[in-house]
């Protein structure tokens, strides 16, 4: 996946008026149970046009093997959204193809994907986040300890700026620690009355359900944002960043997509204009779909071809 942004801020707090976009990668797929919490702080929430430019997130850069993982993802939330291409054979692929190639009766279909996202810094504040705390997840159930739900709180934010294994290992020794003795909850959080006093520079608070008889598990962390607005121009720079692409594949494709997706994180949240899906834009591909999950709208968005 190929990753541009617009009007990029410097300064590791942006201000609420400083205003990003981007077609990105993620660092971190968001799971149907994310999906349905809160969101933490976000510090950029207004949208303006300008350039876009190559970016990658701060932090930990993501393996192949990582990136593919994340394509996959990505594809199988668009097909589970529209209910297209379900059931074919997915092809992971290396550039210049397209990142994935999916086989259907009429031929191959070489699919881009790339995600819209709104605040590049906070971006790769979420996928550290979200990456320390999946690696908290796993050394604990190394550990041996039984399912629980942990809801963790960063400090508004917060960092890490890349996967931290020593905070992780401090994440999975304290939720360990602390562990209830049976189906009932613990708050670790020194402002929590009923709490038990914890003191972190990043973490602001942990919550602790065990759940009677449930072999089910599940870490996340909170967010929430106030999400800018973006139009038709915002969808027409996501898709020229990518429109070079199809003239660079050297395989036989039946058809070529783009697939542009929005997730609910402080980084991509958006609301779209009512026009967005009514005007057309000019593309090198066949077909673009943008799938913003963040605005529940999914589906395929009028295209011409590219002068």
């Amino acid at each position: 996946m190929h990753a541009t942004v617009a009007g990029v801020p410097q300064d590791d707090r942006p201000s609420l008026g400083a205003l990003t976009s981007a077609c990105s990668w993620r660092g971190r797929s968001v799971s149907a149970a994310a999906a349905q919490i809160l969101f933490n702080d976000a510090a950029a929430s207004r949208t303006t046009a300008a350039e876009p430019q190559a970016v990658r997130p701060r932090g930990e850069r993501l393996t192949r093997s990582e990136q593919i993982d994340e394509e996959l993802a990505l594809f199988e939330r668009f097909r589970a959204a529209t209910g297209l291409l379900v059931g074919r054979p997915v092809v992971p692929q290396e550039p210049p193809e397209p990142d994935i190639a999916v086989t259907t009766d009429s031929g191959i279909i070489g699919i881009e994907l790339t995600e819209l996202v709104t605040g590049p810094f906070q971006r790769g504040v979420e996928s550290a986040q979200d990456r320390t705390l999946a690696r908290a997840e796993e050394l604990y159930t190394s550990y041996g300890g039984p399912p629980i739900f942990v809801t963790l709180y960063w400090w508004h934010s917060a960092g890490p700026r890349r996967l931290d294994a020593e905070l992780a290992e401090w994440i999975a020794q304290t939720v360990f620690r602390h562990l209830p003795p049976g189906p009932s909850n613990i708050i670790l959080d020194t402002t929590e009355p009923a709490g038990v006093p914890m003191d972190h520079d990043l973490v602001q608070r942990i919550d602790i359900t065990r759940l009677p008889d449930d072999p089910a598990s599940g870490w996340s962390s909170p967010r929430h944002w106030w999400p800018g607005r973006i139009g038709h121009d915002w969808i027409q720079r996501c898709i020229e960043a990518n429109n070079e692409k199809p003239g660079s594949y050297t395989g036989a494709y039946a058809a070529t997509w783009l697939v542009i997706s929005a997730t609910e994180a402080p980084s991509s949240g958006f609301i779209l204009d009512d026009s967005v899906f009514a005007e057309s834009y000019a593309s090198a591909f066949d077909k673009v779909f943008l799938a913003a999950y963040s605005d529940s709208k999914v589906g395929p968005l009028p295209t011409r071809p590219r002068p």
